[in-house]
């Protein structure tokens, strides 16, 4: 795991985290992203110190996917500044008020710029900015 991701991430939950919820505290409104629906991370982690693994690895899977699949695409696109349930965070923007990275944080970075036309070519460069 690069540092470069791991900047990725912390970038994203302070930008999204307010979107993104724990099953537990979800707004009634929020869409369920958790495995097993459309936006699940395919890759489980079996331990905490693996939590940025997965979501690098689902990085990579989601900018594969929106390119390949014009019907995910879509369904990604349409996640812009909705609520996000899924096991992992809490709704907050800081590792300090216990928030965890999850992959929805990704989720709502990648529609943020799907919706601001930015060139597939260009998304890594927009999560890193």
């Amino acid at each position: 795991m690069s540092s470069m991701f791991e900047n990725i991430m912390k970038k994203s939950l302070e930008k999204y985290g307010q979107f993104v919820f724990g099953k537990w505290n979800s707004p009634k409104d929020a869409i369920h992203i958790g495995r097993g629906s459309l936006y699940g991370n395919p890759f489980p982690m079996t331990d905490e110190s693996q939590r940025l693994e997965v979501c690098e690895k689902y990085l990579y899977y989601l900018l594969d996917r929106i390119q390949k699949d014009i019907n995910f695409r879509i369904a990604v696109i349409q996640l812009h500044e909705r609520n996000l349930e899924c096991f992992c965070s809490n709704g907050t923007c800081s590792l300090e008020t216990k928030a965890r990275y999850c992959h929805g944080h990704l989720l709502a970075a990648v529609s943020d710029a799907l919706n601001q036309n930015i060139a597939d070519k260009e998304l890594l460069a927009f999560l890193k900015a």
